[in-house]
């Protein structure tokens, strides 16, 4: 038993110099390693050294002015299209409730959609459409309290 702890410790710790001579190895084989490593180093070592040119950093600092114009140009940009888009879909809406017939509107009321009822109003649907019995949508709604009022208060009967 004793001597079983001893071998594994001896199988480590053989591992451990059988790695470290496999890299030094490689290190003198390929010295294809040693350049990657002395640029990788040659790069960390210019990433932390201060600019000392005052012109490069006075270029540094236009650059970053031009990105940040750029950048505002865009979101200003970016918010454009998104107010047209806007307009365009409420002048869609608008062409849509305008264009509605009775028996779409009255379908509208029985959905339920009171926010879309409104707008239906507002953009022009009749209030008191009725179906081909002359029932208005007033009479299909009388379980939807909010709707009854909307509609009242529209003018429908």
């Amino acid at each position: 038993m004793f001597y079983d702890v001893i071998l594994d410790g001896l199988k480590k710790f053989a591992g451990e110099i059988i790695g470290v001579i496999l890299l030094i190895a490689a290190w003198r084989i390929f010295p294809g390693l040693r350049k990657l490593f002395g640029k990788y180093n040659s790069l960390k070592d210019s990433e932390s050294k201060p600019v000392q040119d005052e012109g490069e950093v006075e270029r540094l600092k236009n650059e970053l002015q031009r990105q940040k114009e750029a950048l505002a140009q865009a979101e200003a940009q970016k918010a454009e299209e998104a107010k047209r888009r806007e307009e365009m879909q409420r002048e869609l809406e608008a062409k849509h409730f305008a264009a509605m017939g009775d028996d779409e509107f009255i379908e509208l009321c029985k959905s339920g959609d009171v926010a879309q009822v409104k707008k239906a109003i507002e953009y022009g649907a009749n209030a008191n459409a009725g179906d081909n019995m002359d029932w208005t949508a007033l009479r299909f709604v009388t379980n939807n309290t909010r709707m009854k009022n909307l509609l009242r208060s529209y003018g429908a009967k």
